[in-house]
């Protein structure tokens, strides 16, 4: 298992300065400020060893402030051990529980768990957790390759596991409605205690494993070298790893059991360490631990001072720095692997026509079917046409919505993967999607009043902000596909982050964001699906102008110049095409769905692998897709909804996994 990512010089050469020492002494300075401004110094022995039962704020201290005071560096240095460990085993400088989906899938199962199977809570939240995370991991390793897997399948792999465990832990939120306020503060990393049991477990937790690593940490060192070279030394590498695995495991969902989570501490603080000097896994062992647990506590200690109407969650916090640091590290990535496409099944004209007739045929029934078959309380049921009558203005602008929305993004993907090269690159994996959120909250926070046209416009130029940002990266390294898709995922989790943090910031212009971020259509009006359909109908037009480019930018820079094509322009025509064609889709269906990167792959296995004939099929299956999402979300929990696009993530999350995994055989 070769690393592809180059950790660099800037992370092993020493630094200048001691920024550990300073990271501690500010922590340390914020902490006690906190302290002083809830008792005086002279009561804090007092507070801590014999609170007053009838003073609140003596009882705050003792079981609220303290605690959390505590926890932060203890959670901390576990998350620190546990990314050293995993970058150790993977020899990956990006590995970490958070991008590997370890946090994600032990999230998953505890609010699983918490809302249709409390009884499991009887074997303890740490085994619950555990269960989730060694479930996500094995679909992280199945999706990557098993042994042959490389640093950065792994991370991809493992960012759209954590957004596919993500999605299916916001549909059983948006099921619970009288626990969503709870739930999202807990999901979203929280460190707000009620007494000193959670920080005695993690620091139970912590000296376990430490003692475990120990055991470990000579033999893990002998990873640094070659595996035939280690194997030449009688270590059991398998026996290690999988150990090592564990432990990292162990060590992760105990924190998320506990805290909810805390994404990318066990990335930068490796990554710290590195920065400071630390060459060997020795001391990178030493250290990690030590830079998480001031990550975090300063992270906490700022999170509460910073003058918001309503407390940042500690975990939305450190996963804004953390997709900073992830965007710097993605920059230095090497250009030396690619991710193929998976091959092509190859159809002749006659059987591409065929299909693209009988895709329309499929279309048509989905439609009608979605229009016509529904539930009610008597079960399933054919509306007739006296029926639909008084159910088509709910039923007919969702569906003509969705199936823009679904087109706008096929095509979009598309453009992206013909603009690249770059047969992962989709929408939502390059950060256009999340571009255009950020995009819209901006538009709330300043303007007083918006109507759709300023919706559009804010979005686009979110969008387009982004994706430019991802190929000014892509630019230097002449598009390479990994570099590309990590600093895509970089800003898409950046915009992410900074998007919770809006939404957590109590601003009352933003209350709605919730269920549009989930993709909701329910509240689509006749005026809103015309003018998506009529927007989709416009790209679909424009888009084959640019047929001749995208048969020629995949080649390379070389041959297009050399076959007289103004790179400049035309990158920047599809760009903005494609930042258009998200926009109009997100507004519909949320920052996330997959259907931009699925669709074009299901059109090219099906043999249209030509520009104009993949457009079509790609903007019809889209529609398809979104259309079935929609219609699966209305009825499957009748009376309730789902909203679409979390319905769209969990079709569409399975078969993008396995993309991956058929692109690295």
């Amino acid at each position: 298992m070769r690393a592809e990512i180059d950790s660099g010089s800037w992370l092993a050469a020493p630094s200048s300065g001691g920024i550990l020492p300073l990271m501690g002494l500010a922590a340390a300075c914020l902490a006690l400020v906190g302290l002083w401004g809830e008792l005086q110094p002279s009561q804090w022995m007092m507070g801590l060893f014999a609170p007053e039962a009838s003073d609140p704020r003596q009882m705050a201290f003792h079981h609220a402030l303290l605690p959390r005071i505590f926890i932060a560096p203890i959670a901390g240095a576990i998350l620190g051990l546990a990314g050293v460990i995993l970058q150790q085993v993977l020899r990956n400088p990006l590995a970490d529980p958070t991008t590997l989906g370890i946090s994600a899938g032990a999230h998953g199962a505890l609010v699983a768990a918490t809302l249709f199977a409390p009884m499991l809570l009887d074997f303890g939240r740490e085994t619950i957790a555990l269960c989730g995370g060694i479930v996500a991991m094995a679909c992280v390793f199945a999706a990557a390759g098993g042994r042959r897997f490389s640093p950065l399948s792994v991370i991809l792999a493992g960012l759209l596991v954590s957004l596919f465990f993500g999605a299916g832990a916001s549909a059983l939120v948006v099921l619970n409605h009288d626990y969503l306020t709870e739930l999202f503060i807990w999901q979203s990393g929280s460190l707000l205690q009620s007494g000193w049991g959670n920080t005695a477990k993690l620091a139970i937790v912590l000296i376990a494993g430490a003692a475990a690593t120990a055991l470990l940490a000579r033999v893990l060192s002998v990873l640094d070298i070659e595996e035939s070279g280690a194997r030449s030394l009688g270590v059991p590498l398998a026996a290690v790893q999988g150990a090592a695995l564990l432990l990292a495991l162990l060590l992760s969902t105990a924190v998320v059991a506990s805290l909810g989570v805390l994404g990318f501490v066990g990335l930068a603080a490796p990554a710290l360490a590195r920065r400071s000097g630390a060459r060997t896994f020795q001391q990178r062992l030493v250290r990690s631990p030590l830079y998480g647990a001031a990550i975090l506590s300063l992270t906490d200690q700022i999170a509460q001072i910073l003058p918001l109407a309503q407390e940042i969650p500690t975990g939305v916090a450190t996963a804004v720095m953390g997709a900073l640091l992830l965007l710097g590290l993605s920059g230095r990535a090497s250009a030396k692997a690619d991710l193929p496409a998976p091959p092509p099944v190859h159809f002749d004209a006659g059987h591409r026509s065929a299909f693209l007739a009988c895709l329309i045929g499929i279309i048509l029934a989905a439609v009608l079917g979605a229009i016509f078959m529904g539930r009610d309380h008597g079960g399933w049921h054919w509306s007739s046409i006296q029926e639909l009558s008084a159910l088509w203005l709910w039923r007919v602008p969702r569906i003509a919505a969705s199936f823009a929305a679904g087109s706008m993004l096929g095509v979009a993907g598309v453009l992206m993967q013909r603009l690249t090269g770059n047969p992962m690159a989709a929408p939502e994996i390059l950060g256009i999607s999340a571009g255009a959120s950020i995009g819209l909250i901006v538009l709330l926070l300043i303007a007083p009043a918006v109507d759709a046209g300023w919706t559009i416009l804010a979005a686009s130029m979110g969008g387009t902000l982004a994706l430019a940002g991802v190929l000014l990266v892509g630019m230097r390294s002449s598009f390479a596909p990994q570099r590309l898709v990590l600093t895509g995922v970089s800003i898409a989790t950046l915009c992410s982050g900074l998007a919770a943090l809006a939404m957590t910031s109590g601003d009352p212009r933003l209350g709605g964001l919730v269920s549009w971020m989930a993709g909701s259509t329910h509240r689509v009006t006749p005026s809103g699906a015309a003018l998506a359909l009529t927007l989709a109908a416009i790209l679909l037009l424009v888009a084959p102008l640019t047929a001749r480019w995208l048969d020629i930018l995949p080649l390379g820079s070389g041959i297009a110049r050399g076959l007289g094509l103004g790179l400049g322009k035309s990158r920047l025509s599809v760009l903005l095409i494609a930042a258009i064609a998200t926009t109009g889709a997100t507004l519909i269906v949320g920052p996330l769905t997959f259907i931009g990167l699925m669709a074009p792959h299901l059109g090219r296995l099906l043999g249209f692998r030509r520009v104009m004939p993949q457009l079509i099929a790609t903007s019809l299956i889209g529609g398809a897709l979104m259309v079935l999402a929609d219609w699966i979300a209305r009825i499957v929990i009748f009376p309730w909804q789902l909203p679409t696009g979390i319905v769209a993530t969990l079709l569409a999350g399975p078969f993008v996994l396995n993309l991956l995994r058929r692109a690295r055989r």
